[in-house]
Protein backbone atom coordinates (compact mmCIF):
# COMPACT_ATOMS: atom_id res chain seq x y z
CA UNK A 1 0.00 0.00 0.00
CA UNK A 2 2.99 2.28 0.59
CA UNK A 3 3.17 6.19 1.89
CA UNK A 4 0.30 6.88 -0.80
CA UNK A 5 -2.38 9.49 1.24
CA UNK A 6 -5.51 7.99 0.94
CA UNK A 7 -7.99 9.71 -1.74
CA UNK A 8 -10.68 12.08 -0.40
CA UNK A 9 -14.00 11.51 -1.74
CA UNK A 10 -14.34 15.10 -2.54
CA UNK A 11 -11.74 17.61 -3.76
CA UNK A 12 -12.10 21.35 -3.10
CA UNK A 13 -14.35 22.79 -5.81
CA UNK A 14 -11.54 24.41 -7.71
CA UNK A 15 -9.92 21.59 -8.35
CA UNK A 16 -11.99 18.98 -9.43
CA UNK A 17 -13.44 21.06 -12.87
CA UNK A 18 -11.71 20.74 -15.70
CA UNK A 19 -11.34 24.41 -17.05
CA UNK A 20 -9.20 23.78 -19.85
CA UNK A 21 -9.84 24.70 -23.60
CA UNK A 22 -12.74 22.71 -24.36
CA UNK A 23 -15.25 23.14 -21.18
CA UNK A 24 -15.85 25.65 -18.31
CA UNK A 25 -18.81 25.93 -15.68
CA UNK A 26 -21.90 26.92 -17.14
CA UNK A 27 -23.63 29.94 -15.50
CA UNK A 28 -26.78 30.41 -13.85
CA UNK A 29 -28.27 31.96 -15.95
CA UNK A 30 -27.60 29.66 -18.67
CA UNK A 31 -28.27 26.63 -16.51
CA UNK A 32 -31.45 28.06 -15.73
CA UNK A 33 -32.18 28.63 -19.48
CA UNK A 34 -31.55 24.78 -20.20
CA UNK A 35 -34.08 23.96 -17.46
CA UNK A 36 -37.11 25.94 -18.84
CA UNK A 37 -36.26 24.98 -22.46
CA UNK A 38 -36.65 20.96 -20.83
CA UNK A 39 -39.56 21.69 -18.68
CA UNK A 40 -41.39 23.57 -21.45
CA UNK A 41 -40.64 20.63 -23.89
CA UNK A 42 -41.81 18.19 -21.16
CA UNK A 43 -45.22 20.52 -20.12
CA UNK A 44 -46.16 21.06 -23.75
CA UNK A 45 -46.42 17.06 -24.46
CA UNK A 46 -47.97 16.50 -21.50
CA UNK A 47 -50.53 19.04 -21.92
CA UNK A 48 -50.77 18.06 -25.68
CA UNK A 49 -51.66 14.45 -24.65
CA UNK A 50 -53.65 15.10 -21.66
CA UNK A 51 -55.95 17.63 -24.30
CA UNK A 52 -56.03 15.52 -27.57
CA UNK A 53 -55.90 11.80 -26.37
CA UNK A 54 -58.03 9.57 -24.30
CA UNK A 55 -55.34 10.51 -21.11
CA UNK A 56 -57.28 14.02 -21.08
CA UNK A 57 -59.42 11.77 -18.90
CA UNK A 58 -57.53 12.12 -16.21
CA UNK A 59 -58.97 14.78 -14.58
CA UNK A 60 -58.16 15.25 -10.73
CA UNK A 61 -60.76 15.01 -7.89
CA UNK A 62 -61.54 18.52 -7.58
CA UNK A 63 -61.95 17.64 -3.95
CA UNK A 64 -58.23 15.75 -4.01
CA UNK A 65 -55.51 17.57 -1.19
CA UNK A 66 -52.10 18.92 -2.74
CA UNK A 67 -50.67 16.16 -0.26
CA UNK A 68 -52.38 13.10 -2.14
CA UNK A 69 -49.85 11.40 -4.53
CA UNK A 70 -50.83 11.52 -8.30
CA UNK A 71 -49.67 8.62 -10.06
CA UNK A 72 -51.52 8.66 -12.84
CA UNK A 73 -49.79 12.27 -13.90
CA UNK A 74 -46.72 11.83 -12.70
CA UNK A 75 -46.40 8.07 -14.37
CA UNK A 76 -47.13 10.03 -17.55
CA UNK A 77 -44.46 12.98 -16.54
CA UNK A 78 -42.09 10.23 -16.04
CA UNK A 79 -42.65 8.46 -19.51
CA UNK A 80 -42.65 11.61 -21.28
CA UNK A 81 -39.38 13.42 -19.53
CA UNK A 82 -36.80 10.13 -20.48
CA UNK A 83 -38.74 9.54 -23.69
CA UNK A 84 -37.74 12.82 -24.81
CA UNK A 85 -34.45 13.14 -22.41
CA UNK A 86 -33.65 9.58 -22.25
CA UNK A 87 -31.34 8.67 -25.19
CA UNK A 88 -29.25 12.26 -25.05
CA UNK A 89 -28.93 12.28 -21.34
CA UNK A 90 -27.55 8.45 -21.17
CA UNK A 91 -25.22 8.67 -24.31
CA UNK A 92 -24.34 12.44 -24.48
CA UNK A 93 -24.74 13.22 -20.73
CA UNK A 94 -27.40 16.36 -22.04
CA UNK A 95 -31.09 17.46 -22.13
CA UNK A 96 -32.26 18.92 -25.09
CA UNK A 97 -32.11 22.29 -23.40
CA UNK A 98 -28.48 21.35 -22.36
CA UNK A 99 -27.58 20.58 -25.87
CA UNK A 100 -29.01 23.57 -27.36
CA UNK A 101 -27.43 25.74 -24.93
CA UNK A 102 -24.02 24.30 -25.46
CA UNK A 103 -23.81 22.19 -22.01
CA UNK A 104 -22.93 18.99 -20.36
CA UNK A 105 -23.42 17.20 -17.33
CA UNK A 106 -19.97 15.61 -15.78
CA UNK A 107 -18.23 14.73 -12.89
CA UNK A 108 -16.69 17.41 -11.22
CA UNK A 109 -13.25 16.22 -13.17
CA UNK A 110 -15.10 16.64 -16.29
CA UNK A 111 -15.35 12.89 -17.06
CA UNK A 112 -18.67 11.50 -18.29
CA UNK A 113 -21.42 10.53 -16.43
CA UNK A 114 -22.45 6.86 -15.71
CA UNK A 115 -26.26 6.13 -16.00
CA UNK A 116 -26.46 5.69 -11.86
CA UNK A 117 -25.56 9.09 -11.28
CA UNK A 118 -28.03 10.31 -14.08
CA UNK A 119 -30.67 8.32 -12.30
CA UNK A 120 -29.30 9.86 -9.51
CA UNK A 121 -29.56 13.41 -10.61
CA UNK A 122 -33.11 13.34 -12.04
CA UNK A 123 -34.40 10.88 -9.47
CA UNK A 124 -35.13 12.86 -6.40
CA UNK A 125 -37.49 15.32 -8.84
CA UNK A 126 -38.71 13.01 -10.83
CA UNK A 127 -39.92 11.19 -6.79
CA UNK A 128 -41.22 14.78 -5.25
CA UNK A 129 -43.31 15.24 -8.54
CA UNK A 130 -45.89 11.81 -7.16
CA UNK A 131 -46.89 14.48 -4.66
CA UNK A 132 -47.62 18.07 -5.40
CA UNK A 133 -46.48 20.54 -2.67
CA UNK A 134 -43.29 17.99 -2.49
CA UNK A 135 -42.51 19.33 -5.98
CA UNK A 136 -42.88 22.38 -5.53
CA UNK A 137 -40.78 22.38 -2.29
CA UNK A 138 -38.24 20.65 -3.58
CA UNK A 139 -37.88 21.15 -7.19
CA UNK A 140 -39.07 24.96 -7.27
CA UNK A 141 -37.47 25.95 -3.59
CA UNK A 142 -35.23 23.65 -2.30
CA UNK A 143 -33.02 22.31 -5.52
CA UNK A 144 -32.16 25.81 -6.96
CA UNK A 145 -30.81 27.36 -3.61
CA UNK A 146 -28.03 25.23 -3.50
CA UNK A 147 -26.75 27.11 -6.49
CA UNK A 148 -25.87 29.65 -4.71
CA UNK A 149 -23.80 28.32 -2.22
CA UNK A 150 -20.00 27.92 -2.64
CA UNK A 151 -19.97 25.09 -5.20
CA UNK A 152 -22.23 26.89 -7.62
CA UNK A 153 -24.50 23.53 -7.73
CA UNK A 154 -27.92 22.65 -7.16
CA UNK A 155 -29.19 19.86 -4.24
CA UNK A 156 -29.36 17.36 -7.13
CA UNK A 157 -25.90 18.05 -8.66
CA UNK A 158 -24.80 17.38 -5.05
CA UNK A 159 -26.36 13.75 -4.68
CA UNK A 160 -24.93 12.73 -7.53
CA UNK A 161 -21.58 14.18 -7.54
CA UNK A 162 -21.77 16.14 -10.87
CA UNK A 163 -21.42 19.56 -12.52
CA UNK A 164 -22.54 21.07 -15.35
CA UNK A 165 -20.10 22.46 -17.78
CA UNK A 166 -20.53 24.91 -20.71
CA UNK A 167 -19.14 23.88 -23.81
CA UNK A 168 -17.63 26.11 -25.93
CA UNK A 169 -17.63 25.40 -29.44
CA UNK A 170 -15.14 25.29 -32.45
CA UNK A 171 -14.57 28.64 -34.04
Amino acid sequence: MGNKPPRARYAPQEDRIDNGPGSRPASRGKRLAGVAIDQALVFCTFWLLTRSTLLGSWNLDPGASPWQPHFDHAYLGFVIFWGMQGYLLFTRNQTIGKWLLNMRIARPDGSPVSGIRILARYGLSLMASLVPVWSLLINCLVDPIFIFGASHRCLHDEIADTVVLEIRCPA
